[in-house]
């Protein structure tokens, strides 16, 4: 299934990236206030909707980011709340009840979006339609107390996400106290064969230190509750201190895009020759190493798609740096791969702005090398 997900959303990745770079082409073309103008926004506003499903598509695979950022779990349940209703059905009642004063969980979004995808699932399995899913936030103050009786290893403020069934004429699901599962413990125990992805959700409760509660009647569960340290915030990291970005430069610089979705290439070809650069394109691996053999000494950067038929990207620009000692690279996805550690990088789908802004970092990044080609 989460293989399914992630090639499902390659693929529309690459039509919403089109659309939505093409829409930004032509809203800047368009005088403002007109009605052209406006539903051109309209389109935009709906790829911005369709990425927005792709993102929690790729949340289901078994392939994501590790890159950790500070997520308000508020406003990404508020976004999740429309894939939940989709994959619980649609004639199923989601509630979302969120504590405005919640805290930040510093960790990866689309693995939390995983772990309460298949948690919301799983409560909904096998009950009637009546029966509705509701999801709460809510602070925790995590006292000795508390640890001791729990067997919890952290204390401190810490935030908990609950998804319980809540019956017909029920406020609050009735079921025993809540018992602490732990990756381990659930690896000794077998897991339950109707109990989806509950080995991924268990692991990825661990990786970000926090715990998985479970409460159930004789029968079934009736709650899980994701508890999770609140982040420490710097001060540097608050909106009101960022400081304003430098602009863009332009540049000069011959660059060779290598996708096998031909609207992207022609959409990152108009978008890099508007701000001067020189643009060469390829479909594949072989027709890349093509041009590569005739420009030995006029390629400054390499952009290229990580999923293509034949050669993976990261091959190819292994063989490309061979040809190219000088040749700088981003590699592009729909999800970051591993080996890119902290290098400059393209997700999928892409504003005109962030393409810009990566290719300058890629430039000055500097040339990858074939030694470092190869180890990636």
């Amino acid at each position: 299934m989460g293989n399914l997900a992630c090639g499902v959303a390659h693929d529309f990745n690459n039509l919403i990236t089109a659309i939505n770079g093409f829409a930004d082409l032509v809203v800047h073309d368009l005088l403002m206030d007109t009605r052209a103008h406006n539903r051109m926004l309209q389109i935009r506003k709906a790829g911005q909707r369709a990425m927005a499903i792709t993102q929690h598509l790729l949340a289901l695979g078994k392939t994501t980011t590790k890159d950790p950022a500070i997520v308000d779990m508020n406003l990404l349940l508020t976004d999740m709340e429309r894939m939940i209703q989709l994959m619980i059905g649609v004639r199923r009642k989601v509630t979302i009840v969120l504590n405005p004063f919640l805290g930040r969980v510093k960790g990866n979004p689309r693995e939390l979006e995983q772990a309460l995808l298949i948690l919301s699932m799983n409560i909904a399995q096998g009950r009637e339609e009546d029966v509705h899913l509701q999801i709460e936030t809510r602070t925790w103050s995590v006292d000795g107390k508390d640890a001791k009786a729990m067997g919890l290893i952290h204390r401190g403020p810490f935030i908990a996400i609950a998804v319980r069934a809540i019956s017909p004429g029920e406020s609050m699901p009735k079921s025993s106290a809540p018992q602490c599962l732990t990756f381990r413990e659930n690896e000794a125990i077998g897991e339950d064969e109707e109990k989806f992805g509950m080995s991924a959700v268990l692991k990825i409760v661990a990786e970000h230190q926090g715990y998985c509660f479970v409460s159930q009647d004789d029968t079934e569960v009736n709650e899980y509750t994701l508890v999770f340290p609140v982040a420490r915030i710097a001060q540097d990291m608050l909106a009101f201190n960022n400081t304003a970005e430098l602009p863009l430069r332009s540049g000069s610089e011959t660059v060779l895009v290598v996708d096998d979705e031909d609207t992207v290439r022609t959409l990152i070809r108009e978008l890099l020759e508007a701000n001067g650069y020189r643009v060469l394109e390829a479909s594949d691996g072989t027709e890349a190493l093509r041009v590569g053999e005739q420009h030995k000494d006029g390629i400054d950067l390499l952009i290229v798609d990580e999923i293509m038929p034949g050669l993976s990207g990261h091959e190819l620009t292994a063989q490309m740096a061979e040809m190219h000692p000088r040749l700088c690279a981003l590699p592009m996805s729909t999800v970051k791969p591993q080996f890119v550690g902290e290098k400059p990088f393209l997700m999928k789908p892409f504003t005109v702005d962030v393409l810009l802004k990566r290719v300058d970092e890629a430039l000055q990044d500097g040339p990858i090398g074939h030694a470092t080609a190869l180890q990636s």
